[in-house]
Parts: C-alpha cells; sequence; structure tokens
C-alpha cells in the first residue's frame, strides 16, 4: 500500500516504478485531509498522464490500483454498494463503545477530518456532499462511505478537494481504458 501525499505527489511516478521494479503490486491511495491544493491535483493530473504512457508500453504489467479500481465499478453489471450498518452490525471500541463504523472511534476520528457528533452513532443520515453529486456522473461510487463523507460534510474545501481528486482520477482511469483499446488491445488489463 503507497498513499499519496501533497509533498511527495511529484513523484508518483517514479516511486510505483521502483516498488513495481521490487516485485511489489501497488495500491495506492491519496492521502486524506485539508494538505491538497489545486496545484497538488494539478500536479496529479501530469503524474497519471505519465503513468498512463508507463502501463501503455507494458502490455503485460498489472495496473495499480490509482488507474484501475473504479473502472471495474464502471464495467460490472453489479453498482458498488456502500458500508455501513447493511454490512456490519457494528464495532466495539476497546472501552466497550459501540459504533456504526471504526472511523467513527476516537482513535480514528482524527481533528483534521473530524466525524460531526450528530453522525458518530447515527451514519444512516449522512448525505452526500453537496448538491452537484445528485448529477454527477461518478456520484453513486464516489459517495459510497458514509464515514467519509461525514468527516467532510461540514468542511466545504474539503467537499471540493475530494470531488476534484476523484474526477481526476476516474477521468485518468477513462482515458487510460480508451487508450489502451486503441494502442494496446492485448494489454493485461483488458484481457484478464
Amino acid at each position: 500500500n503507497m498513499v499519496i501525499s501533497p509533498n511527495d505527489v511529484e513523484n508518483t511516478v517514479e516511486n510505483i516504478k521502483f516498488l513495481e521494479s521490487c516485485g511489489f503490486y501497488v495500491k495506492a491511495y491519496l492521502e486524506e485531509g485539508n494538505r491538497w491544493t489545486f496545484q497538488h491535483v494539478e500536479s496529479l493530473a501530469k503524474q497519471l498522464s505519465l503513468l498512463i504512457d508507463y502501463y501503455l508500453h507494458r502490455p503485460n504489467q498489472k495496473v495499480s490500483s490509482l488507474l484501475r479500481n473504479s473502472l471495474f465499478f464502471l464495467m460490472s453489471d453489479n453498482p458498488p454498494v456502500g458500508c455501513g450498518k447493511h454490512k456490519y452490525a457494528y464495532h466495539i471500541s476497546a472501552d466497550g463503545t459501540r459504533y456504526d463504523c471504526h472511523r467513527c472511534m476516537p482513535f480514528e476520528n482524527p481533528p483534521h477530518l473530524r466525524i460531526s457528533e450528530k453522525y458518530i452513532n447515527d451514519l444512516s443520515n449522512v448525505p452526500k456532499l453537496n448538491e452537484a453529486c445528485d448529477n454527477c456522473f461518478i456520484s453513486y461510487f464516489c459517495n459510497l462511505c458514509p464515514a467519509s463523507n461525514a468527516a467532510r460534510i461540514e468542511r466545504p474545501d474539503l467537499c471540493e478537494m475530494y470531488c476534484m481528486q476523484r474526477k481526476v482520477l476516474y477521468k485518468a482511469q477513462s482515458y487510460m481504458i480508451l487508450r489502451m483499446l486503441t494502442e494496446c488491445p492485448n494489454h493485461c488489463l483488458l484481457t484478464n
């Protein structure tokens, strides 16, 4: 697992190449929180473009999760379902307190992504990040985690940045598939 922070976003491709050269499959995630800026998201978009070129020239290389996770949602007959009470009955902290989600527990509810008290024990009523989500083409898998939404919902700056990050990722993933279909139809991502 590799977490991409704003501080090292410009090294994303080199870091993935290095880890893959060591024999690892790279599951990459974006750091959550308030340190991302528009410039960091622009750097991420440039890195994703370079990463697409890297994989297009390696048809047998397994593609990092950074460029593939949500595509499987798009290609599946079964749309994704977010977690919550319907998946897990409850979570118990070390002191015996019951929570809807592990993210609601005090040690996993950090100040920079604090879940509001009104959602701590009832994630079933967490709204989407904003009204624009209702008409967004990726909303159904962007808003899957009610705890994640609850941590952002009262912070418009975090909602906007999260939205930008998701759109950059999903557009890059779609672009990669289109390029693979035309330039590299024998890529293992398409044939497996």
